[in-house]
């Protein structure tokens, strides 16, 4: 009865030994497959993805960068634009407005031509920097010592008009230094140029001082 005791321990001793060796065995074998696995997944080649970048046409995004200035102007900040003709002929007409405010502040007047390759500041300008405004006194501009003239090509011009609280500064616009002879600063109308000019009609040049300002938009027709 012992001997047969001793050859059951012995048989389930082997039969468990068997089974471990097997587990063992199956578990060498799934790490092995993982391995092979993720070394075939690092010899395969990585095609990153890239997003195709989306061209956005220049005359959508500076109409977004003059209505994006529009939509951080004070509403309590009213002006009124009057044109003397919304309807200019190239090489002929002159662009004439008068300008009221509500307020006190800084006239700039901006000009996205028709052909929107680039945002001009018409006023302030190398021939006539006194840009200050007096709050229900028209202001009429061009005055005599410059104008602006339809240029082509045809289409439509869009005309910004801010009257701000304080003064800004041309640091960060400016390409050029304005002249007498070429009077005008401009911003290219590229990312760069629309983010400049967003933050020069925003930001005061003053620390500390009001940055509130009112905006006008409108629009003129340039035809042969």
């Amino acid at each position: 009865k012992a001997d047969a005791q001793a050859q059951a321990d012995a048989q389930a001793k082997a039969d468990a030994q068997a089974k471990a060796d097997a587990q063992a065995k199956a578990d060498a074998q799934a790490k092995a497959d993982a391995q092979a696995k993720a070394d075939a997944q690092a010899a395969r080649p990585v095609v990153a993805a890239v997003a195709a970048e989306v061209a956005v046409p220049s005359t959508t995004a500076s109409l977004a960068t003059l209505a994006l200035v529009e939509n951080q102007a004070n509403p309590k900040r009213k002006i009124q634009v009057k044109l003397s003709s919304s309807v200019l002929k190239i090489g002929k007409s002159n662009l004439e407005m008068a300008i009221t405010s509500s307020h006190n502040g800084y006239v700039y007047l901006v000009l996205l031509g028709s052909d929107a390759k680039s945002f001009y500041i018409l006023f302030p300008n190398g021939l006539d920097s006194n840009n200050y405004i007096k709050a229900g006194q028209p202001l009429k501009l061009p005055r005599e010592s410059w104008e602006v003239m339809a240029a082509g090509p045809p289409g439509v011009d869009q005309v910004l008009v801010i009257v701000s609280d304080s003064p800004r500064k041309l640091d960060g616009l400016v390409l050029q230094e304005p002249t007498s002879n070429d009077p005008f600063t401009y911003a290219l109308n590229n990312l760069d140029g629309r983010s400049a000019l967003v933050d020069f009609l925003t930001n005061s040049s003053i620390p500390g001082a009001s940055e509130s300002f009112g905006a006008k938009r409108v629009t003129v027709q340039e035809v042969p």
